[in-house]
């Protein structure tokens, strides 16, 4: 069976994709923390800006194929270290690019929706990115060095949401959590995307690594909405009262780092390419609360949730 690596593999995409890869090849990880989803393989303590035992640590599992997908994703502390972000998105991304290239080994770089500034709307593969902050510009520079350094890999732009496997809360966690709490929450309505579920990204990405595909790719759910109208939709689906939210604006809120207004992704390239309609929001929030039922997070975690078993959550 074919080897495959994990960058971030305790993080929210690196751990569901583990828990998705594990059936079709042989995988492992490598994480700050050294923690991974169990049965996924050797997870293995490494800190990419330390590009001498990061390259040891690739040696070591020798991958036929690397999924990097670890990233500092708190845009503001990005902002106000911008070496530092630099450090994990671009120089050790061009680390791992040249062990790929020097190796002969397929690469799989996982890119953000917020390369782009956010003044139109369903950007395609073919816009050109103008980041407003350091963590896009950052990320897009990592995409740029992939890109140069191996022209065969991978580059996938996406927004996600789902179950983290350490105590971290995505969007859709972070909302839960203040609904069961009973929190009042101020939601969005000028910030827009088009977020994916993080299971549905994981087995959109496994497809597009068995079809060979090279380049850039947006993973997308097919339709858009507001950070507002994804809580209210959420609130919907989990049988919470959405007058728990109210709308607000970004403006009204004083961020380090600038907020691109909409980076809604078109998906016309991926869906012709896979030959497959992309998954809507709706259905993601809705397959969201199922993997909850049905014990996907406490066999992620390695627990049960400790906000949701001591809050009953509607019927």
């Amino acid at each position: 069976m074919a080897r495959l690596l994990v960058t971030g593999a305790s993080g929210l995409l690196g751990a569901n994709f583990l828990s998705e890869a594990r059936d079709f090849w042989e995988t492992g990880g490598l994480s700050r923390s050294g923690n991974g989803p169990a049965g996924c393989g050797p997870q293995v303590k490494c800190d990419l800006r330390d590009g001498e035992t990061a390259r040891l640590a690739l040696d070591g599992f020798s991958a036929d194929l690397i999924v990097h997908c670890a990233a500092w994703t708190d845009v503001d502390q990005c902002e106000a270290n911008p070496e530092e972000a630099k450090q994990i998105h671009v120089e050790a991304s061009r680390m791992i690019a040249c062990w790929c290239a020097e190796n002969r080994k397929r690469l799989v770089y996982l890119s953000t929706d917020s390369v782009f500034s956010g003044e139109d709307s369903l950007y395609s593969e073919a816009d050109p990115p103008s980041p407003v902050n350091v963590y896009a510009k950052t990320k897009w520079e990592g995409e740029l060095e992939v890109k140069r350094i191996c022209p065969e890999a991978l580059i996938i732009r996406t927004n996600m949401f789902g179950w983290n496997y350490l105590e971290k809360g995505s969007l859709a966690e972070w909302f839960l959590r203040m609904l069961i709490e009973k929190k009042p929450i101020q939601g969005f309505t000028d910030l827009r995307f088009t977020p994916l579920l993080v299971n549905d990204l994981s087995r959109l990405i496994l497809k597009l690594i068995d079809k060979g595909a090279v380049g850039t790719f947006h993973l997308a759910s097919r339709d858009s909405c507001s950070k507002y109208e994804f809580g209210v939709w959420l609130a919907e689906i989990f049988g919470f009262k959405p007058e728990l939210i109210t709308e607000s604006s970004s403006e009204s809120f004083q961020f380090r780092a600038r907020r691109p207004k909409d980076t809604s992704l078109s998906v016309a390239k991926t869906t012709d390419f896979l030959k497959q309609e992309m998954p809507g929001i709706r259905e993601g929030l809705k397959t969201f609360k199922l993997l909850l039922g049905n014990g996907f997070v406490e066999k992620l975690k390695g627990h049960a949730v400790p906000w949701v078993r001591t809050h009953a959550l509607p019927s």
